[in-house]
This record gives C-alpha cells, sequence and structure tokens, in this order.
C-alpha cells in the first residue's frame, strides 16, 4: 500500500467520523494502547515497526497537524525520530523543527541544526530556510550568516519560496555576502512568484525607499495592494499607510483604516494597534470604542506594548469595554514589561494615586524616573515635582530644578511654569523675575493657563518686564476664562501679589 493511499484512507476515516478520545496515559505508547485508531493509523503503525522510515514520518504528521485527533507534538516527535533513524528525510527535518521551536517540551536549536540538514541535503527546501534562520536569529545557538546564505541559495533552488525571500533580504543588507540590490530585487522577484508575500512586499518596500532602483511610490502601492489582495496582512498594513499618507495613491483616510482592519483581521498585530486608535479617533471611520477596545485586545495578546497601554486606558475610563481600574492598571504593568514607555508613566499615576494598586510613592518615582530617562517630559515633570515636594524622597531643591529644567527643555509647558515658580520664589536658585517671566510666557503659550496668570500679575507689577497694566489684565482675564482660579480671585480681589502654586502630580 502506498503513502497516497494510506493519506486518503486516513482521510476518509476522519470523514466519516473515526474518532477516538483524547489520550490521557502517562505515555504516547501508553495513549496509543488505550484508544482504538483507524485502520490507516494502523496500517502506518505497521509499517513504521517494519523501518518504513516514510510511514514514521506521515504518523508524526498524523499527531502533528490532524484537525480532528488530539494533537500530541511528543508522540509525534518520537515517530518522526523512528522516521528519521530509518532513513526518511522528512522525519529527519521535522525533527530538527521540533527541536528548534521546542514544541515537544525540549527546545535544543544546536541538536536541531543536523536534523535540518539532513532535510536539507534530501531535498526539503523550508528545512534549508529554516537552518538559514536559525544561523542568523537565533540567540542560543552558533551564528554564521555567510553559512545562512548557502542554506538559503539551497533552499532557493528546491522552490522555497521563504529561502529565496530571505536570501533576497540577505543581498539587500550585506549579510553573509556583499550588499548587492540587484540580486536582491532578483530574488525577493523569485520569492513573490513562488508564493512568499513577504518577498512582494519587500520589492514595493525598495521601491517606496529608491533602494536600488528609482523610487516610485505607485508601483510600490501597486505591489502592497497585490500581496493585500493574497489576504497578506503586511501587505494591507503598507497599502493602508499608502492611502493615510497619499503616497502612490490619492489620500484616503476611510481606505486607509479599512485596509488597517484588513490587516488586523488578517493578525498582523501591529495594524490592530493602529486599527485601534482610528476607530478611537473615528478617523476615517465613525468613532467605535468597542472595536477600538477589540483591535486594542488583539494586538495586546500579540505583546504589542502600545495596545496593551491603550486596552489599559479603555478600561479605566470605560471607553468600549467595563470600566475596570485594576485590569487597567494590570493592562498598564503588562505595557510597562514590554517596553512602552506610555504604559510605566501611566502605571507609575495608578501607583502615586493608590488606583487599582495600594499607593506606592517610592514605586512611582522608580517608573517616571525610567520614563524620564527615556526622554519624556511630562514624567520629568513628576520626578522634579516628587523631589521638590518630598513625595516618597526627600525634599531635593537640586534635584527638582534638574528634573524641571529638564522637561521644559524638552518641551513641557507644564515644566517651564514649575521652573519659572522656582526662578520667581528663588527657590534653590536667585530670585530672577526675567528668567521667570520668560518661562511664564513659554509656559502660557503650551496652554498652562494658570501661567498666563503669572505673567499677567508680573506685568501689573512690571516684574521682570516692563509695566504694562493693560497687558497684565488681559492675560488674567484670559486665564480666569480658562479655568485658572487664582486668576480669577485676583481679578475679583484687586490683588496684585503672586502666590506660590501647587504643581501638578
Amino acid at each position: 500500500m502506498t503513502h497516497a493511499s494510506i493519506r486518503s484512507m486516513l482521510a476518509v476515516a476522519l470523514a466519516i467520523g473515526t474518532f477516538w478520545a483524547a489520550p490521557q496515559p502517562s505515555s504516547a505508547q501508553d495513549s496509543q494502547a488505550a484508544t482504538e485508531l483507524p485502520d490507516a493509523v494502523k496500517t502506518l503503525q505497521q509499517q513504521c515497526a517494519a523501518a518504513d522510515g516514510a510511514a514514521c514520518a506521515e504518523l508524526g504528521d498524523v499527531f502533528s497537524y490532524n484537525e480532528i485527533l488530539p494533537q500530541d507534538y511528543p508522540t509525534a516527535a518520537k515517530y518522526y525520530l523512528q522516521g528519521c533513524d530509518a532513513g526518511d528525510a522528512y522525519g529527519c527535518a521535522k525533527t530538527g523543527l521540533i527541536l528548534d521551536a521546542g514544541w515537544a517540551g525540549t527546545y535544543d536549536p544546536v541538536a536541531a541544526r543536523p536534523y535540518l540538514d539532513t532535510g536539507c541535503t534530501g531535498g526539503l527546501g523550508w528545512a534549508c530556510q529554516r537552518i538559514g534562520y536559525s544561523l542568523v536569529e537565533s540567540n542560543d545557538a552558533p551564528r554564521d550568516e555567510a553559512q545562512a546564505v548557502s542554506y538559503y541559495v539551497k533552499g532557493c533552488e528546491l522552490g522555497s519560496s521563504g529561502s529565496c525571500t530571505n536570501l533576497g533580504w540577505m543581498h539587500e543588507n550585506g549579510k553573509g555576502t556583499e550588499q548587492d540590490y540587484d540580486k536582491a530585487l532578483q530574488f525577493y522577484d523569485i520569492g513573490c512568484k513562488y508564493g512568499s508575500m513577504n518577498g512582494c512586499t519587500a520589492i514595493g518596500l525598495m521601491y517606496e525607499g529608491g533602494h536600488g532602483v528609482e523610487k516610485d511610490n505607485a508601483q510600490a502601492a501597486s505591489i502592497y495592494a497585490y500581496a493585500c489582495d493574497q489576504n497578506d496582512g503586511r501587505g494591507c498594513k503598507f497599502l493602508a499607510f499608502m492611502y493615510e499618507h497619499g503616497k502612490g495613491v490619492d489620500e484616503d483616510q476611510r481606505l486607509a483604516t479599512t485596509h488597517y482592519g484588513k490587516s488586523c483581521d488578517l493578525d498582523y498585530a501591529f495594524s490592530c494597534a493602529e486599527y485601534g486608535f482610528r476607530m478611537r479617533r473615528g478617523e476615517g471611520t465613525e468613532q467605535d470604542f468597542v472595536a477600538a477596545a477589540t483591535a486594542f485586545k488583539k494586538a495586546c495578546d500579540y505583546n504589542h506594548g502600545s495596545a496593551c497601554t491603550a486596552l489599559g486606558y479603555a478600561h479605566e475610563n470605560g471607553q468600549g469595554v467595563a470600566q475596570d481600574v485594576v485590569k487597567a492598571t494590570a493592562l498598564y504593568a503588562q505595557a510597562c514589561e514590554r517596553g512602552n514607555n506610555a504604559g510605566c508613566y501611566n502605571l507609575g499615576l495608578s501607583y502615586n494615586a493608590g488606583q487599582g494598586v495600594e499607593v506606592d510613592l517610592l514605586k512611582a518615582l522608580s517608573l517616571f524616573e525610567g520614563v524620564c530617562e527615556a526622554e519624556d517630559p511630562d514624567a520629568c515633570v513628576n520626578v522634579g515635582y516628587a523631589h521638590k515636594q518630598g513625595k516618597g524622597v526627600e525634599v531635593d531643591l537640586v534635584k527638582a530644578h534638574h528634573f524641571y529644567t529638564k522637561a521644559c527643555d524638552l518641551g513641557s509647558p507644564q515644566g517651564c511654569d514649575n521652573l519659572g515658580l522656582m526662578f520667581y520664589n528663588g527657590e534653590h536658585v536667585d530670585k530672577d523675575y526675567t528668567k521667570a517671566a520668560a518661562l511664564f510666557h513659554k509656559a502660557c503659550d503650551g496652554n498652562i493657563f494658570e501661567s498666563c496668570g503669572h505673567l499677567g500679575t508680573m506685568y501689573r507689577l512690571g516684574e521682570g518686564v516692563d509695566r504694562d497694566r493693560a497687558e497684565g489684565t488681559r492675560l488674567m482675564e484670559y486665564a480666569c476664562e480658562n479655568g485658572a482660579e487664582a486668576s480669577c480671585e485676583a481679578l475679583n480681589s484687586g490683588g496684585l501679589r503672586l502666590g506660590k502654586k501647587k504643581k501638578k502630580k
């Protein structure tokens, strides 16, 4: 009986509902003994026991990929190894794949390579691609880019679309070989024709960036559209970007949102995040918080930090999901762990306010310090405030001045306002009304309306600026109209003195 006929028998057995219960015994052998297997599987077992390597490998597929039978990678791994030991190249390649991926509980990329090499030598292009990728990207086995190129060449010759595409990438980036855009384009084209949408989109990126070819956004958009039509999420994402920015196509925010959505549906996580933001803003579509939260969750599940932050914000504010500050804080922590600074910042606010967690000013300060190091101006303001007010640490005006200065330099109007107050009041520095006025002016331009009031008072008094009561009154009225209560009180009472202001948390 041929393996093709056995595969057909197995398909028939499954189609008519010949099942067996999910295995519970302690070993693969016990599992097989405790269940009633379809005749096609029993036949394969008999042939495998007779050292038929192809039959053993076929059994590995039964337990790996079958849509109806219980998936059992440890059992599959044993059959693949039996097939390999009996001389079947496919069994060797699958043994290597399982070791490289750790699907059966043992992750060993070093041990995987000889098995993948046997599969590659035996004519399996995908095995060549897998070992080539390992040689370029593995963090747990030696890397060798030149050797990877050799494997990709072999894989491409065997018809592996991914090998051709990866070979194009190696040539484009000069990895393991000299940089050669012509060869890169050639291998991307072969990969694309073999069915690798990554190869197609790589060609589009070369046209979009003008790498080795004349820049042509229209050509790039056309290629992305082809990939998207083939249900490639990456191609849809790139096409969405082109519509969003009017590159090679007419700008169309509706089509941009549509294609980001399609890309998300095709499990391209980066697009899910962008789609969520657009749905939240109502950009190119009606605002839809429920759809936004759904997209954010999908992207967050794929470890996309900014999406976790956005989902946390949705839970904190009840936008499209039930309001739940505990869940929001947990999502901020998840985002922070994935390197998203906004998540760390929001987590700091949660610890600072005791929202969803117990108040912990030291932990909040530590989070703000980390985000400030990443040049986030708001975080620097909060670090400065903690040192100015002694929140979790001893009062330290030197540090407060340093962090307010950094925040202001990074573009935080609030940082400029707080720094201006230190110059006005002579805290850690000599009083300097001229510097204070300049800082209040900068903060007022950034819509810190309390600063407009401070500046108005200084104009009325002629402190650091030429005295101008009319301009001072105008600024104070402007501040009052925009919610600066101190300015309203000063106007009502006719007072002129500037008092110290509590800074933002």
